[in-house]
């Protein structure tokens, strides 16, 4: 039984965060790369990127494991599950981390990281905390809190940036002061966690290893699909820096992350939904289509209009955000702007092929497409600089995109009629095309623009009818308490 109100009003107040996450991240990608300058940035970004590659090695990726596997079972059975497998890969997770600490020298020497010992050693603390709340953060999301997990993941992933955002009322903020935030606020979250969930810390528990194996034969090799999948996000900054300089990375780091938030917005209608479509996978085939093509087109009616807006936008929104300095990153524009396209359905075939246990698949695909993407980085960063990187990246995705819906078509049922994809289509090139050629001075016509763009979006949307009768019936669905 699927209870279309609960998820009203957990879309509702996931929205809600992530406005306020999308609001937060705007004003802190404002203020520090205003304050890093170009270089600092390039720098910021690239220990970012290093860090979420340890994040998803270290994570070994249980947690897709474990949001599958624990769909529908009483919260007692998940307690025992969990309990009899989070101690273990907690203690992987420490002694990897452990490993990189005494081996950094070497580790930051590969990545051209040298100067910045101290600061990836922060980095290695707060991996070790957001290890931690991951886990609680997926048995949370197994009970469908998504409310709570929203709430949590909020305060761990822009914690920092919001409290960075009031520091830098009097504070001039710099890379060990951004980090030190970061790892304060991850402790004090992982504290609130534990003080919270008793019940959810027992270390010390005896390992289930029938369990363990399990997981394990199911995670390792997303494992390996997950730190593929980050070394093509990141190895394109990393030929930047070693063939150009830190300076050309900021630059396109700073393209590379407008058009990542439009991706972390567009799919939150996925993260809502997907703990329910795993749970209909099992039980109701009909209902797993349905919100399936429901999760494909709130995305997709957010992220074309998003990516053609910022393109009509370009020289607008990125002075009114960091100012004339980035200007000269513009021209990789053109070719980044599908990148968001791309990874939503990148995502959506793979989140398909997960819940159809064919986590080897997804692992080749993307050890495939890292392969080709670290040659094609080879071949045209040294000669081209940032834009070879660009055309490095939206081929490889293309790759990808292609591959993973060749090896997902026939496990979920497409409903055009429902998605409405030339409705959404002609809303955003009308919207494009009505605002392309505005070029506001102020900030205040700035937002006005973005404003009337955003207006003409959604009457087209209206008047070209992309609500079917059926999305009708399943928003009024949204008000009854229950629906079978």
């Amino acid at each position: 039984m699927v209870n279309y109100k609960i998820i009203s009003k957990q879309i509702g107040v996931s929205y809600f965060y992530k406005f306020l996450e999308s609001i937060v991240s705007f004003l802190f990608f404002m203020v520090v790369t205003r304050a890093l300058g170009v270089e600092d940035y390039g720098v910021f970004s690239l220990l970012l990127v290093t860090m979420t590659i340890i994040s998803n090695s270290i994570s070994l990726n249980i947690g897709s494991f474990l949001i599958k596997d624990l769909a529908g079972l009483k919260t007692i059975t998940k307690l025992n599950k969990l309990n009899g497998i989070v101690p273990l890969f907690n203690l992987a997770s420490l002694l990897i981390l452990g490993g990189l600490f005494y081996f950094q020298s070497l580790f930051l020497n590969l990545l051209g990281l040298t100067d910045y010992s101290s600061l990836f050693s922060l980095i290695l603390i707060i991996l070790l905390f957001k290890g931690i709340i991951k886990h609680f953060l997926t048995f949370l999301f197994s009970e469908k809190k998504i409310i709570l997990v929203h709430t949590f993941a909020f305060f761990t992933a822009k914690g920092f940036m919001l409290v960075a955002l009031l520091m830098s009322l009097y504070f001039s903020l710099n890379l060990s002061l951004i980090f030190m935030i970061y790892l304060v606020i991850t402790l004090l979250t992982t504290v609130v966690l534990i003080v919270l969930f008793k019940n959810f810390t027992s270390f010390f528990h005896k390992p289930d290893f029938k369990y363990i194996k399990k997981a394990s034969l199911f995670s390792l090799p997303l494992v390996g699909a997950s730190i593929a999948q980050w070394v093509l996000t990141a190895s394109d900054r990393y030929f930047i820096q070693y063939f150009h300089t830190v300076i050309n990375v900021g630059k396109y780091a700073y393209i590379y992350s407008l058009l990542a938030f439009i991706c972390l917005s567009s799919t939150l209608i996925l993260e809502v939904l997907y703990p329910y479509i795993a749970e209909q996978y099992k039980k109701n085939k009909q209902k797993y289509y349905f919100l399936f093509n429901v999760a494909i087109k709130y995305s997709l009616i957010f992220v074309l209009p998003a990516s053609l807006g910022i393109w009509a936008l370009d020289k607008e929104i990125i002075t009114m955000l960091s100012g004339a300095q980035y200007l000269s990153s513009l021209a990789v524009l053109p070719i980044l702007i599908f990148f968001p396209l791309f990874q939503i359905f990148i995502t959506l075939f793979t989140k398909v092929l997960i819940l159809s246990n064919r986590t080897k698949h997804i692992s080749k695909v993307y050890f495939i497409g890292m392969f080709v993407n670290l040659v094609l980085n080879y071949l045209l960063v040294p000669k081209y600089n940032y834009m070879g990187a660009a055309v490095a990246t939206i081929l490889t995705y293309a790759l990808l995109f292609t591959w993973l819906f060749l090896s997902s078509r026939n496990l979920f049922k497409w409903n055009h009629k429902f998605i409405q994809l030339k409705s959404i289509i002609l809303s955003s090139l009308i919207m494009f095309f009505s605002i392309t050629y505005l070029h506001p001075t102020t900030v205040l016509l700035k937002i006005l623009t973005i404003l009337l763009g955003v207006g003409i979006y959604v009457v087209s949307i209206i008047l070209t009818k992309g609500v079917t009768k059926e999305e009708k019936l399943f928003i009024k669905g949204l008000f009854i308490k229950k629906v079978n």
